[in-house]
């Protein structure tokens, strides 16, 4: 592999991609003796889309990958603003991409420019040879060179001991995981909504009643919200969301089937007023609204507390793992970092 260096011809490859992507965040790196498509202004960047996509998918096998909508929304309709990103190509086949996307980090006494880190992947027939670290790398480069200062990222077991080995991030902690089973109660006055149900008007009314910096905590770090930003979030077209609200919160829920078993995963819980979070109202009220026998939650939240039972990690399908590197000193140092709350929708797990 070539990767593009030299000024001039680095430049004229990220002219050539922005043309076909329409989008100046996104760096080619080529391999000899191919050569992007022929760069015109006329082909949409949903030509650049799809490529990416189509590799993703071939990579993951997941449905949200099958066309460019879910990229679409992620990556350029995203308030905080567009992707930076990296790719491989085999003349207009993409064969490897490494993203990040916006993610602004607070804590009580600060804010910082974050970036999520997201959709890697490289094609199987280009592995093992160093384009992971390199394009992982560039990516970092291009980003800090925006103002990010800090990546964030949720890596699974297999892929974490490399991610923090080459590209140097920190294991700051394993997502715990716990199950419950449904509850039935007499009086529960949680209303659930589905939000594909629900009007622009209706969803920004709702989120302007919610307080998204209550739980901010001093010297601990988490994801940034805004009622702008949360509608987006809630507007995947790879998800069906359901909002759950009591008098003091809002909880967000989605389905999981496994094996044939219904599973309300709990996603998020903002406050809304002061007062205790009943966390069994809310898992009651997400269970009932998806038919489901259990729920299930991960992620840490000051301010409510779920009842179930820790699930090990040898029985968890996919282990998830907070990980954070510094890029600039304008951030915690890697080992001063600590995590706030985080949850489900603080990362794309749904």
């Amino acid at each position: 592999m070539r990767v593009a260096s030299g000024a001039c011809r680095r430049d004229d490859r990220h002219r050539a991609l922005t043309q076909i992507s329409g989008h100046a965040n996104a760096s080619w790196v080529s391999f000899p003796n191919d050569s992007p498509p022929s760069p015109q202004s006329s082909v949409p960047s949903t030509v650049y889309l799809q490529a990416v996509a189509k590799m993703l998918h071939d990579v993951f096998q997941i449905p949200r990958f099958s066309n460019e909508k879910f990229l679409s929304w992620l990556y350029r309709q995203n308030p905080q603003g567009d992707e930076v990103a990296v790719d491989v190509f085999h003349g207009d086949v993409c064969k490897a991409h490494y993203c990040v996307i916006p993610c602004a980090l607070a804590s009580k006494e600060a804010r910082l420019v974050g970036a999520l880190s997201l959709n890697t992947a490289v094609s199987s027939d280009i592995r093992l040879k160093g384009t992971f670290s390199r394009i992982a790398e560039e990516c970092y480069t291009k980003a800090k060179a925006q103002g990010v200062t800090a990546v964030i990222g949720v890596a699974n077991n297999n892929s974490t001991p490399g991610i923090v080995k080459h590209l140097g991030f920190r294991l700051v902690k394993p997502l715990p995981v716990l199950i419950g089973a449904r509850m039935s109660l007499r009086h529960n006055s949680v209303m659930s909504h589905r939000v594909s149900a629900m009007s622009a008007a209706d969803l920004e009314r709702l989120l302007s009643s919610v307080d998204f910096d209550a739980t901010l905590r001093p010297g601990r770090w988490s994801v940034v919200w805004n009622a702008k930003l949360f509608a987006w979030r809630l507007r995947s077209p790879a998800s069906n969301y359901i909002l759950h609200v009591s008098d003091n919160a809002l909880a967000v829920s989605t389905l999981e089937v496994q094996h044939g078993v219904r599973f309300a995963v709990l996603l998020k819980v903002c406050r809304r007023g002061p007062g205790a979070i009943h966390s069994r109202h809310l898992a009651s009220a997400a269970c009932n609204a998806h038919g489901a026998a259990f729920f299930v939650y991960s992620g840490q939240n000051d301010d409510v507390q779920f009842h179930g039972v820790p699930v090990p990690m040898r029985f968890r399908p996919r282990p998830l793992n907070m990980i954070y590197r510094q890029l600039t000193t304008d951030a915690p140092g890697q080992n001063e970092f600590e995590l706030g709350n985080f949850e489900f929708l603080d990362f794309d797990a749904y």
